[in-house]
């Protein structure tokens, strides 16, 4: 498992087989740049329409170009970084891979081991990761299962965590549920905080006018801190 840096903001979603994906990447991943400041000259450009994922790269010397067919649900065109994408590609599991940007929202399928997310709005979906930072200003962010630390910082967003080692939470407003998780360090203005644990870690919640909910069962006794300035704080 590898880390990977996404950043979003273009209509562009498809389905494309893993191995045709890797073939492909590894033809246009020659072109990449190693050596340079110009950060585009570094990325595979993906561009979908019509049935196609079209792949291109250079280094103002080299130009590389290939297609593959794919299910394109959104038609656009992004850059990533090149040779990450090709070592994600590389180490996915033999199934289907689905790359999503619509309209500022990403859906990630499958294990991956580290992943950071920047989007200003829009949804973010996770379904299985080692570690995760994601930063966004607004909309949702959905983690499923983080074997790690899960990171999120937010503006106004609504926050859902299933299950995650640790979670590290700093947003200004909106609703924070973290259902599964060891420990936790939450920190809000104002809002609404639940979170489920089902260990004895650490619980920390910091807010200043918003509730605060811990629902612990009654076998495990996590070491909590709870504070709210002007708001409700429960623990049961």
């Amino acid at each position: 498992m590898i880390d990977s840096e996404i950043v979003v903001g273009t209509g562009l979603r498809i389905t494309v087989s893993k191995d045709e994906l890797s073939s492909k990447l590894a033809i246009v991943a020659r072109g990449v740049s190693t050596r340079t400041a110009v950060l585009v000259l570094g990325g595979i450009q993906l561009r979908a329409e019509a049935g196609q994922l079209h792949l291109a790269a250079t280094d103002m010397e080299v130009s590389l170009r290939a297609s593959a067919d794919a299910q394109v649900a959104g038609e656009g065109t992004v850059v990533v970084p090149g040779r990450l994408l090709l070592d994600i590609a590389r180490s996915l599991p033999d199934t289907d891979v689905t790359i999503g940007t619509v309209s500022g929202s990403i859906d990630t399928k499958g294990m991956l081991g580290g992943v950071r997310i920047a989007t200003v709005s829009g949804r973010v979906h996770v379904a299985e990761v080692g570690r995760v930072d994601v930063r966004a200003k607004s909309g949702s962010v959905d983690i499923g299962t983080c074997t790690g630390e899960c990171r999120v910082v937010v503006t106004s967003a609504k926050v859902h965590i299933a299950k995650a080692q640790r979670a590290a939470i700093a947003g200004v407003s909106g609703v924070v549920l973290a259902e599964g998780v060891e420990g936790a360090e939450i920190k809000t203005v104002s809002g609404k905080v639940l979170v489920g644990t089902t260990r004895g870690g650490n619980i920390s919640v910091h807010t200043v006018s918003g509730k605060v909910e811990i629902v612990v069962p009654p076998d495990v006794h996590p070491a909590t801190r709870l504070r709210s300035i002007s708001g409700r704080v429960r623990c049961e």
